[in-house]
């Protein structure tokens, strides 16, 4: 009897497991891969037509709009708008933005090779065809990350309260527009179904809001670690994600166009480390007045001084880009290939991959660190001597240098007994307003040190809880800077 009723308790339970294991099964298997796929292929299938109505309404001024409204969400034009960023607005702006093209491009091209969903077939496309897969759209996710991150930058991350910036909701519609026309324009162009434009859009605001409310502080303490850690870490996660990024058979641009973009972020991030790590943002000037005409020339204007730093930036990039390329093949024909068993294939994605991440590496690399070449050019401005953020410090780039230069027109007020205003191109502001926000920001503790001559006034400053920083300020037209 006894035996009878622990066999029956015996089988029960084996049988309340198996029943459990069915349900874990089913559980796993309606969260696999290919079942997710099967959901997603039936919703594509569903929303062709969306996009064949979309299309009815094609106009030839709508084609030529939507055509470069696509161009917006490309990847070069973002990689254009980094040495832009980095040579005229801010250095630790453009390696956030690195990060948002590299999280938002990298995050879409890995879902793309894992579902491996198809394009809108049978479609009218008013561009090239698309060599990758369909969902998520990376152009939605790369445009909403780069232009949302600008705007929240500005308004949120970093703003100035010097600059007259435009409402909160007027300056937020271009941006929505920008958005939404390159997010309609994927639709219009047959690249994409709206379901894709949707996972692009999750992708772009996911990363822009749990980087600015999220891990920035955390991204930023990593960038001021003045430990080599700090690089190899990031260096070893780009490796990660090219190792682990899926790859098909028939390969496709999405893997190589991951290395471009971790590459593009993991240059920037070592440029900026070594210039905080060396001290790059405080180079000293040795000279006021260079002895070439021309240099004094481009000088005399923001203008001028602009557009010599973008196109001798260009022409450095371009060279950079051309030499480094050729520098990996070289070493991968001679010292790497040789070593590979002849028996195996070698997977040519992976080694583009990893070459795009080399090449752009360098790029952005000597993007971020181009204003030490600048300086020798004599060809500076003062957002070469911005410090990197850091998290005790909420506006520390223009805001820091206001208070250093009203504290240095005091000291000039309390030698000269004149009356001091400053009404330059750089600033544009009084003496009494710059002080206010130098009061309200707790800029105390800043010795000053002063030279003046007849084209420059040169500040160097030395704060307790940063270390030695100078500022070189032309005078406007030979006029000086503090009046």
């Amino acid at each position: 009897m006894t035996s009878t009723t622990t066999t029956g308790a015996v089988a029960g339970g084996n049988k309340n497991k198996r029943k459990k294991d069915g349900y874990l099964g089913g559980l796993l298997g309606a969260l696999s891969t290919n079942a997710i796929r099967e959901v997603l292929l039936k919703e594509y299938e569903r929303e062709i037509p969306i996009v064949l109505k979309i299309q009815s309404y094609r106009t030839k001024l709508l084609d030529y709009y939507f055509s470069f409204a696509s161009l917006l969400g490309e990847e070069f034009c973002y990689i254009l708008l980094l040495p832009i960023t980095a040579w005229v607005i801010s250095r630790g702006l453009a390696i956030d933005l690195t990060f948002m093209l590299a999280l938002s491009i990298g995050t879409g091209n890995i879902l793309k090779n894992t579902f491996t969903l198809p394009r809108p077939v049978k479609v009218w496309t008013n561009t090239a065809p698309q060599k990758d897969h369909g969902l998520p759209s990376t152009h939605t996710s790369s445009s909403i990350a780069i232009q949302f991150y600008y705007f929240m930058y500005f308004y949120h991350v970093n703003p100035n309260p010097s600059h007259q910036y435009l409402p909160y909701w007027i300056a937020i519609i271009p941006v929505m527009w920008s958005v939404g026309s390159v997010m309609l324009s994927r639709l219009y162009n047959g690249h994409h179904t709206p379901m894709d434009v949707t996972a692009g859009a999750i992708i772009g605001f996911s990363a822009v809001f749990t980087f600015v409310f999220g891990y920035r502080p955390f991204f930023i303490n990593l960038l001021a670690d003045d430990s080599f850690l700090a690089p190899m870490v990031v260096f070893a996660t780009c490796c990660v994600v090219l190792f682990m990024h899926p790859q098909l058979k028939t390969p496709t641009p999405a893997y190589p166009e991951t290395g471009l973009v971790v590459g593009t972020f993991h240059g920037s991030f070592l440029g900026g480390w070594i210039a905080h790590k060396y001290n790059l943002y405080y180079t000293p000037d040795p000279y006021y007045q260079s002895s070439y005409a021309i240099v004094n020339f481009i000088q005399t204007s923001n203008t001028y001084l602009t557009i010599a730093r973008i196109l001798i930036g260009i022409v450095l990039v371009l060279l950079i880009k051309d030499l480094s390329k050729k520098l990996f093949y070289y070493v991968f024909n001679n010292l790497v290939a040789p070593i590979i068993n002849r028996k195996k294939q070698v997977i040519q994605p992976m080694v583009e991959a990893f070459q795009k991440l080399f090449t752009y590496s360098c790029v952005s690399g000597l993007i971020l660190l181009s204003p030490t070449i600048f300086y020798h050019l004599n060809i500076m401005m003062p957002l070469d001597y911005d410090p990197i953020p850091n998290t005790n410090q909420q506006h520390i780039n223009l805001i820091t240098s206001l208070g250093l230069v009203v504290r240095c027109a005091q000291k000039l007020h309390d030698k000269h007994n004149t009356t001091l205003t400053i009404n330059d191109h750089l600033f544009n502001m009084s003496i009494n307003q710059i002080a206010t926000m130098a009061q309200h920001q707790q800029l105390f503790d800043i010795h000053v040190d002063y030279e003046t001559g007849d084209n420059y006034v040169f500040f160097n400053v030395h704060r307790d809880y940063t270390g030695a920083s100078r500022m070189f300020i032309p005078r406007n037209n030979g006029t000086s800077v503090l009046k």
